[in-house]
């Protein structure tokens, strides 16, 4: 039968902490699953996804600290076997051969480079690897590379080639088991102070950790199914804490249509840290990567752009509101959006029918636009006059112009980077209508090699200081 699994750790210093571990996983994140019989009432250390009578998928997750589950002086490279060891050591226990992972890796300041080059050596000892998602500091003033660079370096060679590993260009692995039969996978890791405040409700941290996974598999063209949950907590996270996060994973969950089945939960000496795998289903031929755009596609973006920087700013700083000259109505819509993105689940029947390459936005409207072009093997011409604004939005550029820079580059829209071909435009936007999705075309693809321009309202090419958030640049430049 079909089995899934959570694995939970309870920090030894949780002097405030009532439950132990089972009691935790019974009382908060069992009920998350729903009866669904993947999680196999929480009592396994491997989940069992059934793909047909033949294709099965066994899955562990685990996630080691600094402190607990080894000490941070260890050589690199013993860190990095003993990362993958732990939960291949799942995955033999429950009969399933091991063949592909994810890796989800929150640096601190101590890492260099050489620590990932030994880190990478490690895992490379354990056999090849499969898909890995990284994510990387914003305090790395010693660091030279970015994080597509260390991705490249480091990380894709440990893929040998993996079709799999979509040759690191896409933001979810495709797993195939059989002709109708494909999953869709994509791991993002969430770290308090750079992906939200530890500040915030804890019931929009739940919804947003869980959102913009999702939102990477319906760029993909996945529906969404399965999720797996990995929680690193601080001192600061007692019952409540843990109480408001299971209640916004639920509401996420109910609205994305998917279920937990397993995950790790351990304490954390350092932030608050969480780890989301999100698992989802695509028939054989529907898979869209970021490769596929052509020269002559238009692009498309959906919804407004620029809403989640406007509302981590004031997130940030309330008295900014005030400084735009904005409503409340206003300030509370875009705090809404920087808190609790929606992922557009509604938009996969027009992206299988129609999208050429797709990605979502996370790290800015530029750096991903770029991102696919390189990945395409184009370029693209984009218009700022006519990406997409909402009222709040067009509120703060009126009151401040060069605003406009910040809200293309800024991140955090988990809207749809959509590329189409001329003949399925009028086709595409019909059926998004439909969808009750608002979508604008943006500019056009053409020849080049990852080279995006961007024309301002007047006419005039736009310089940026930076495209997008990256992690390992100085205020999260690239």
């Amino acid at each position: 039968g079909e089995a899934g699994f959570i694995l939970i750790y309870n920090p030894v210093w949780f002097r405030h902490m009532p439950l132990g571990e089972d009691q935790i996983v019974k009382k908060y994140f069992a009920p998350l699953s729903g009866g669904d019989p993947a999680a196999r009432w929480f009592k396994d250390d491997c989940a069992l996804v059934r793909f047909s009578r033949q294709s099965n998928m066994v899955i562990s997750t685990d996630m080691l600290v600094a402190g607990v589950h080894f000490f941070a002086s260890d050589d690199p490279e013993d860190i990095g076997w003993k990362a993958l060891s732990v939960n291949i050591s799942d995955l033999i226990a429950s009969g399933g051969r091991p063949r592909h992972y994810l890796l989800s890796l929150a640096l601190d300041r101590a890492a260099d480079e050489a620590w990932i080059a030994g880190f990478a050596s490690g895992l490379s000892r354990g056999g090849e690897a499969g898909f890995i998602l990284i994510y990387n500091p914003v305090w790395f003033r010693h660091m030279p590379l970015g994080e597509d660079q260390i991705v490249k370096k480091y990380f894709a060679p440990l893929s040998g080639g993996d079709p799999a590993a979509r040759w690191f260009k896409d933001d979810c692995a495709l797993v195939r088991f059989s002709r109708q039969s494909n999953m869709v996978i994509s791991t993002d890791m969430l770290v308090a102070g750079v992906h939200f405040f530890a500040s915030d409700d804890p019931e929009d941290i739940g919804w947003k950790a869980l959102s913009v996974n999702i939102s990477d598999l319906i760029a993909s063209g996945g529906r969404p199914r399965h999720y797996l949950l990995s929680l690193a907590l601080d001192r600061a996270a007692d019952e409540a804490w843990i109480a408001g996060f299971a209640s916004g994973l639920d509401q996420a969950q109910a609205s994305y249509g998917v279920r937990l089945i397993g995950g790790d939960t351990t304490r954390s000496k350092g932030l608050l840290s969480i780890s989301v795998t999100a698992m989802g289903e695509v028939p054989e031929g529907a898979y869209i990567g970021r490769i596929g755009a052509h020269a002559g596609d238009l692009i498309y973006v959906t919804g407004a752009i620029g809403d989640g920087y406007l509302g981590c700013a004031i997130r940030r700083d309330m008295s900014q509101a005030d400084e735009w000259g904005l409503s409340v109505a206003e300030r509370d819509y875009l705090l809404k959006r920087y808190l609790r993105p929606q992922a557009r689940l509604q938009m996969l029947k027009p992206l299988r029918r129609f999208a050429s390459a797709a990605m979502d936005i996370s790290d800015g409207l530029v750096l991903d636009l770029t991102r696919l072009c390189a990945a395409s093997g184009c370029g693209a011409v984009i218009k700022a006059g006519d990406v997409p604004l909402s009222q709040a939005a067009r509120a703060v550029v009126a009151a401040q112009p060069e605003k406009l820079k910040g809200l293309l580059t800024g991140g955090d829209d988990y809207e749809l980077l959509v590329t189409i071909a001329h003949d399925d435009v009028a086709a595409y936007e019909a059926d998004a209508r439909a969808c009750g999705v608002e979508v604008t075309q943006i500019g056009v693809c053409v020849a080049g090699a990852g080279e995006v321009e961007c024309l301002s309202p007047d006419g005039k090419r736009m310089a940026f200081e930076r495209s997008g958030y990256d992690h390992f640049k100085p205020g999260g430049g690239s």
